[in-house]
């Protein structure tokens, strides 16, 4: 009786999960497609000999850059591309114990420290 009740909800749990990654799946999908027909239309214009240019309304919207008066397209493009490149940067912190720097993973509370063992303890 009880050993149903914890299937039950080992089911209903895995039937969420599966939900969740369709979801995931089907947005990541989309992402790719959008990013194919980005590079069609880019190399479309390139065999055309046109310019490539951030007046583009189809590459603004893409990049999501906003047309703002006295807004610089280049220096939105710049702080996009600076958003980016800092995500992807690792995050590293100091042992307390040895010194050494730890690698700081998203959604790791208790890294070890590689050279000493310490188990710190971190929010990222």
């Amino acid at each position: 009786m009880m050993w149903d009740y914890f299937r039950y909800r080992w089911d209903m749990m895995q039937s969420a999960d599966i939900g969740d990654n369709k979801v995931a799946v089907k947005r990541a999908q989309e992402d790719v497609h959008e990013l194919e027909r980005m590079v069609v239309y880019m190399l479309g214009k390139l065999v055309l000999g046109e310019k490539l240019t951030l007046a583009d309304p189809v590459i603004r919207d893409f990049l999501h850059i906003e047309q703002a008066e006295g807004r610089d397209p280049e220096h939105e493009l710049l702080e996009t591309l600076g958003k980016i490149r800092h995500g992807a940067d690792p995050r590293l912190t100091k042992c307390p114990k040895c010194g050494a720097a730890v690698r700081d993973l998203p959604d790791v509370h208790d890294e070890v420290c590689q050279w000493c063992g310490f188990q710190l303890h971190t929010t990222y």
